[in-house]
């Protein structure tokens, strides 16, 4: 006969995160009795993961780029899915890290899976483009003469991601670049 035991119902739902002590199980049996005391952690649940995994271009080191999770129970373990090659991850607890280098291009779909030691999980999916390579710009920039315009010159560049910035040096005086995204354009009437 069981006495002074509880008993919990349904899925947990509403209960609050926190360690909770069970000390009053008995069991009773032919005039002998037992009793055991029993700790009980209820975890938050687990977050989804958090983090970037930026665009990046084919070729270039990845860096370290990491996800975390908070709540749940230990340990938690990782998985990932849609990689691209070259790129690798690996869990350690709540943080996923993941490096290397991109080899092919294309848009990737990467979902990173983190599960508790309860066998809760949280996912999150992220898109990454890996681009082909910054190319050398193209285009011309003629022999001109003192004094005459120059009109409107351009040189351009594919590739990479969409972040692309310009710099210039060693212009004649009296020249300008200016650079809007794939495009430099250079403009103005040489001085010297």
């Amino acid at each position: 006969e069981w006495s002074g035991g509880r008993w919990w119902e349904g899925d947990g739902a509403g209960v609050a995160s926190g360690n909770y002590s069970v000390i009053d199980v008995a069991l009773q049996c032919a005039g002998s009795s037992a009793t055991q005391a029993y700790s009980i952690v209820i975890a938050a649940p687990l977050t989804t993961p958090t983090g970037a995994l930026p665009d990046w271009t084919q070729g270039r080191d990845y860096g370290t780029r990491t996800l975390t999770t908070t709540g749940g129970t230990d340990p938690v373990t990782w998985t990932t899915s849609g990689l691209p090659t070259g790129l690798a991850a690996s869990g350690s607890g709540r943080t996923l890290t993941v490096t290397g280098t991109p080899t092919t291009t294309g848009t990737y779909s990467v979902t990173a899976t983190a599960t508790d030691g309860a066998g809760s999980s949280a996912t999150q999916t992220y898109s990454i483009v890996i681009a082909v390579p910054l190319t050398t710009p193209t285009g011309a920039l003629p022999d001109w003469t003192q004094g005459r315009d120059y009109g409107t010159r351009t040189l351009t560049t594919t590739g990479g991601t969409d972040a692309v910035t310009w710099t210039t040096s060693g212009l004649p005086a009296g020249l300008v670049a200016s650079g809007s995204s794939r495009t430099l354009t250079v403009t103005g009437t040489p001085t010297a």
